[in-house]
């Protein structure tokens, strides 16, 4: 079994890409990430930050796994772990029969100005991957695509190469269930889907999959606000005629559970809609993974979050 490691290096929304020496016997020519084999008692982030180092000769930090595939071909077993990191200072070619030249560029600009061929394995697997997928996001009750962190993350998404969509819900302000999960619908959503929700978006998607004859790649809640009642309602923002429905219509979770590939669920620890008892029983029925953001309120910018990294992490 071999471990190898690949390292995508971020500065300013654009990646490190070299290109690889045309003395090489093995994939001349073709632009790549920093990589190479794990050694023996060595982590996947020592093997990283020795590998940039190496190559480059950079100092990274913020290191993190965000993928990883196993492949087994030509009776040769391998796995890939593909990292990412933050880096300072300017990288520089410290091999000269490794590399002929580095570019800048995000993941989108490289994978439209380079067809596979002038590209490494793991690049042509990012593409493929991120390529094929689609985000969407929904937002919650009164808000806008344009609000809380929602273009932050499409944005970020976008420089993978990623395809994002953030539709205007209907009647925002006053919403109502059937348009919503209609609206959901009409978006073409399929197994390469990857869709984010947010407050009252959280139970569209889940209202949407719960009718749903098709299995999503991934739901990702945030703030899911599941007991809408007199308590947690602003009588000003969120008239209880209109909460009403939301609260009282029930959920079947026994035809969502296995409509998705994974659920995830992402939490505030002082959020006053998404209660933990909703957040802890939502992790249960859905055998969802659990992610604690601590203490940001609903996740939203009344609580000052304009970014939310943590979605990033689960994509």
């Amino acid at each position: 079994m071999i471990d190898a490691v690949l390292v995508l290096l971020e500065k300013n929304n654009k990646f490190i890409f070299g290109k690889r020496s045309l003395k090489k016997e093995s994939l001349p020519g073709v632009w790549s990430i920093p990589s190479g084999k794990k050694e023996e008692n060595e982590t996947i982030y020592e093997t990283a930050k020795r590998e940039v180092k190496e190559e480059l000769g950079l100092d990274i930090y913020d290191v993190s796994l965000f993928d990883k595939v196993f492949i087994d071909k030509d009776n040769e077993k391998k796995t890939l772990y593909f990292m990412k990191a933050k880096y300072n200072g300017l990288p520089k070619i410290i091999a000269k029969d490794e590399l002929d030249e580095l570019i800048f560029l995000s993941l989108e600009d490289l994978f439209k100005k380079y067809e596979d061929s002038k590209i490494g394995h793991g690049l042509q697997y990012l593409r493929k991957k991120w390529c094929d997928m689609k985000v969407t996001i929904i937002h919650g009750w009164g808000a806008t695509p344009e609000g809380d962190w929602f273009p932050w993350v499409k944005q970020k998404l976008v420089e993978r190469g990623i395809e994002v969509e953030i539709p205007i819900m209907p009647n925002t302000d006053e919403p109502k269930i059937i348009p919503w999960v209609n609206k959901l619908k009409e978006l073409g959503l399929n197994e390469e889907t990857v869709i984010i929700g947010h407050s009252v978006g959280c139970q569209t998607i889940l209202r949407y999959l719960e009718q749903a004859d098709i299995k999503i790649k991934k739901a990702i809640l945030v703030s899911p606000w599941m007991t809408i009642n007199k308590n947690n309602c602003d009588e000003e923002e969120e008239p209880w005629e209109i909460a009403q429905p939301w609260a009282e219509t029930p959920i079947d979770f026994n035809k969502i559970k296995d409509k998705a590939e994974e659920f995830v669920v992402i939490y505030s620890e002082d959020d006053p809609y998404a209660i933990k008892e909703d957040v802890d029983n939502l992790i249960k029925v859905l055998n969802a993974k659990e992610v604690n953001v601590g203490k940001k309120g609903h996740i939203d910018t009344y609580a000052g979050i304009t970014e939310l990294p943590e979605v990033l992490k689960e994509i």
